[in-house]
């Protein structure tokens, strides 16, 4: 007994030592491996085009191996060879991988410059399938980093020319999408869902159900930012439906946040809380810290609706450590946004101030001008609670100045409302009233009902204490209609709540489902034995695969090897027999020429004795036509030859003309700078 058990421990040494070396090699040794080949590769390799491509190689490489400062030595060294050899195809390469470095170092600028200039030469190269991958990352920097919906929106369209021209209906829906979020950023909702749409009928005429679901998701929030609740609820339900059908975890979650931030909306803040908790399990299941901090962000917001202060502080602070121990800036920028805007409300004012020059010196640093601004004018709120009114607009004059060049309209309209109120705090009235109508203005362009409503209860103080009453009476009924808007009307509320209502049932009642189909298998579970047998017997599977791999990469490259040598001496041989054409043409035709030019030279004298006869001088005229053109023959072989020698001489400034006597017919070929015929 003791003996088969240790035949049995060693069998399971082997098969264990097998599948470490399985689970190794493909992460650890084959990257160092390729790496190491590369280097090599280059060592030998001449100053050429197969260089840059060696390079542009160990560009990817090394940033996959997390070595960032060799991948920018590569790709300079990349990008320097290849405008030497005017290589443009490797140059916009090596640009690329570069700015792809910068974008995931979260050096924005930079990396839009290297993408601006991969896409002058994939546009130069008519390669438009990369000039669309390219427009894209700018697109997203454009628009998700730097706030500049403007400029996005215009890389987006170029994109979609591309794709219309190229017929490329995979990318297509993409496009649209990221045309309805640029859109939506910016709060112009109407165009939002237009290219959602477009986005949701190309997504589904490609049979792609995780993008037509992500796309119910997007088009579900421009319906609920719009206050179409109803139209909202659909599409995050289509959604669910579809992401069951993916089993996309991230998708799920993402939903429920939604449907959770759904219910904020129509003040039903325990159904909201318990939304986001339910999109807390899938995420923490799934193990997506990004999207966990995201749910713990959304609640914060609901406790803040809540007047619960510090609650909300404390969810923020988590949102805070949890961002910056993934490392990403732009989450780390909006959770100091929150915090500093908490401690505002708290009239903290100091701890206020010490998140907001946080939020400015890492915007400054990563060069993104909207989330600079965006805290400039939190400064101005802060001045505000301080007192410092001067100081308030001379912050909202920096944060209008960035927004001007953005032409971002939520940033001005929340810039223009911050001047409203500090002027009414100056008791400068009619200062107030022109801010406050910009800001109005603003609002109901982004139908946004929030700042709506903010800037009519400015402007409603402000006409009172200029005397204008009914300009007062007038916004301080907007103000009334925006505070009892559609997001509270109780017929839409009963609607929601109810249809939320069922599609927690209908999860609740999918979860039981899943539960006991589950139970059902774990009772039907293997024993232990053929558990062991079953890994075992995949072990082994995966370790002659693995074989069998290697085998058929052998035999392809030892294959490819010969039939690279026999298309070598194939082209070798037919080299050849071109040289001995181009040889035997050459003496052939030398042999005709000078053969020709004694006999005609004999003719043309000849004739030449008897000028009074016309028939004889129609005979030197034509041999002395042939002679030339003898003398053309020789002369072209020069040419191939480079045996022709240049003489310099004086031309007149006219017009050059050379003529060529041929067919009894006079050619003339014109040059600049004069004229001569020969």
């Amino acid at each position: 007994m003791d003996a088969k058990e240790g035949v049995m421990k060693d069998k399971v040494r082997v098969l264990l030592m097998l599948m470490l070396l399985i689970s190794v090699i493909p992460q650890g040794y084959s990257q160092r491996y390729n790496i190491d080949s590369l280097e090599t590769e280059l060592q030998i390799s001449e100053p050429d085009t197969n260089r840059v491509n060696v390079l542009v190689q160990l560009i990817a490489a090394y940033f996959i191996d997390k070595r960032k400062d060799l991948a920018l030595e590569k790709s300079a060294e990349a990008i320097e060879l290849a405008e030497q050899l005017s290589y443009q195809k490797g140059l916009s390469v090596a640009w690329f991988r570069r700015g792809i470095i910068f974008h995931r170092g979260q050096a924005y600028q930079n990396a839009l410059e290297c993408y601006e200039i991969d896409l002058k030469l994939r546009e130069y190269l008519g390669d438009l399938q990369g000039a669309i991958g390219t427009i894209n990352n700018i697109g997203i920097i454009q628009s998700k980093v730097l706030g500049d919906q403007g400029a996005a929106q215009k890389y987006y369209n170029k994109a979609l020319g591309f794709a219309l021209q190229l017929k490329d209906s995979v990318k297509l829906p993409h496009i649209y999408t990221n045309l309805g979020i640029s859109f939506e950023l910016e709060g112009i909702m109407d165009s939002a869902k237009v290219y959602y749409h477009l986005a949701l009928e190309n997504h589904l005429k490609l049979g792609n159900v995780e993008g037509a679901a992500n796309t119910y998701n997007n088009l579900a929030n421009a319906y609920k930012n719009q206050g179409q609740l109803e139209e909202a609820f659909e599409g995050y339900q289509n959604a669910l439906e579809l992401y069951a059908e993916t089993k996309s975890v991230e998708g799920r979650g993402n939903t429920w946040m939604n449907i959770g931030g759904l219910y904020v909306r129509i003040k039903e803040y325990e159904s909201g809380i318990h939304a986001y908790y339910k999109a807390l399990t899938i995420f923490e299941e799934g193990e997506l810290p990004k999207s966990i901090a995201n749910v713990y962000g959304n609640l914060s917001t609901v406790y803040r609706d809540l007047r619960d202060l510090e609650e909300a502080k404390t969810l923020a602070a988590r949102v805070l450590a949890l961002r910056r121990e993934i490392g990403v800036n732009n989450g780390i920028l909006l959770s100091l946004n929150v915090i500093a805007s908490i401690h505002l409300e708290l009239n903290e004012y100091d701890q206020a101030i010490h998140y907001i020059d946080q939020g400015i010196d890492l915007a400054t640093e990563i060069n993104n001008d909207f989330q600079i601004a965006t805290f400039q004018y939190l400064m101005g709120d802060v001045s505000i609670g301080l007192g410092s009114f001067d100081k308030a607009l001379a912050w909202y004059d920096k944060a209008d100045a960035i927004s001007q060049k953005l032409d971002n309209m939520i940033l001005k309209a929340r810039i223009a409302l911050g001047r409203a109120k500090t002027h009414i705090k100056m008791v400068a009235w009619k200062q107030g009233v022109q801010q406050g109508e910009v800001a109005y203005r603003l609002a109901t362009t982004l139908k946004n009902i929030e700042l709506v409503k903010q800037a009519s209860e400015v402007l409603s103080i402000a006409y009172a204490e200029v005397g204008e009453f009914a300009m007062a009476y007038r916004y301080q009924k907007e103000f009334k209609v925006m505070n009892d808007s559609i997001l509270n009307e109780e017929a839409v509320k009963t609607v929601t709540r109810i249809n939320l209502e069922q599609a927690f049932e209908q999860e609740r009642l999918r979860v039981e489902q899943d539960r006991l189909i589950e139970k059902t298998a774990m009772e039907a579970t293997l024993t232990k034995q053929e558990k062991f047998r079953n890994y075992s017997l995949i072990a082994l599977g995966v370790f002659i695969v693995l074989c069998f791999i290697i085998y058929w990469v052998y035999r392809r490259e030892k294959n490819y090897a010969h039939v690279l040598n026999l298309k070598s001496k194939d082209l070798e041989e037919k080299n050849r027999q071109v040289q001995e054409l181009t040889q035997f043409r050459n003496s052939l035709t030398q042999m005709i020429a000078h053969d020709m030019k004694n006999p005609l030279n004999v003719i043309i004298s000849m004739a030449n004795n008897f000028r009074k006869n016309e028939d004889l001088q129609e005979i030197a005229q034509s041999g002395k036509m042939m002679l030339q053109m003898v003398h053309n023959m020789l002369d072209i072989q020069k040419f191939e030859e480079t045996k022709m020698e240049l003489k310099e001489v004086r031309i007149q400034d006219r017009l050059l003309n050379i003529k060529c006597i041929s067919d009894k017919s006079l050619a003339t070929t014109t040059f600049f700078g004069g004229s001569m015929t020969r």
